[in-house]
């Protein structure tokens, strides 16, 4: 299957998943197949975000009135979506032939009436597609974002974590220092309570561990 009939059968699942066909299912799949051949993904999976928000502000604006509460803010939101969809179509299309930039500028983004009715048709069918994506399902493998695909990484190239080996003169040592530190603090401040002796020998504990193990980083260093 090549890419164009994978993105046309993915097209296919996403309008069963939805329960309605795409207004304009031929311009979704030539912005999906610009997106996969200029690798523009990203910029086409954020024309569906857009497109998505796009729809939502138009749907609020359409309930409360352009004259209703937040309307204004709403409004400028909605706008400014609009501008970065039409910047996403021309980027998407700007490798195509120039009767085909044409005929998208004519059909969508001309300051016409019935081409902005055209527009927000087209909005729609991307909000589906976007839809799926956030619902979590499959994608055909040329839209999928880097991010989104398995690393490749040889097993030869992951890091192994470093393992702590002691040896039995280093027990010693660690067992030497602590009772001398432990023999410092009784001598200091001796504890009256079992509570004070537990507290001494794991403060002596602590401050063993510390200094083998600020040691034994500088020795793996150096080496």
């Amino acid at each position: 299957m090549t890419p164009s009939d994978d993105i046309r059968a993915f097209l296919g699942d996403v309008e069963r998943y939805a329960g309605r066909r795409f207004e304009y299912p031929a311009e979704i799949a030539r912005l999906m197949e610009a997106a996969t051949e200029n690798d523009l993904v990203s910029a086409f999976w954020q024309l569906t975000f857009d497109a998505k928000f796009a729809v939502k502000a138009n749907d609020v604006l359409r309930r409360i009135g352009r004259e209703g509460e937040g309307s204004g803010s709403v409004s400028s939101e909605f706008q400014a979506a609009v501008g970065r969809i039409a910047e996403g179509i021309r980027r998407l299309v700007s490798r195509t032939p120039a009767a085909v930039r044409t005929e998208w500028e004519d059909r969508f983004l001309a300051l016409e009436p019935q081409s902005f009715s055209n527009l927000l048709m087209l909005l729609g069918d991307l909000a589906v597609v976007k839809n799926w994506e956030v619902d979590g399902k499959p994608l055909p493998a040329a839209l999928r974002l880097s991010s989104d695909r398995a690393p490749s990484v040889h097993p030869a190239a992951a890091e192994t974590p470093p393992v702590l080996s002691v040896s039995p003169k280093q027990i010693r040592s660690i067992l030497i220092l602590t009772l001398a530190l432990l023999a410092a603090l009784v001598l200091i401040d001796p504890p009256v309570t079992v509570v004070g002796w537990v507290l001494a020998l794991a403060i002596a504990s602590c401050v063993t561990f510390l200094l083998y193990h600020s040691h034994d980083t500088v020795t793996r260093k150096e080496q």
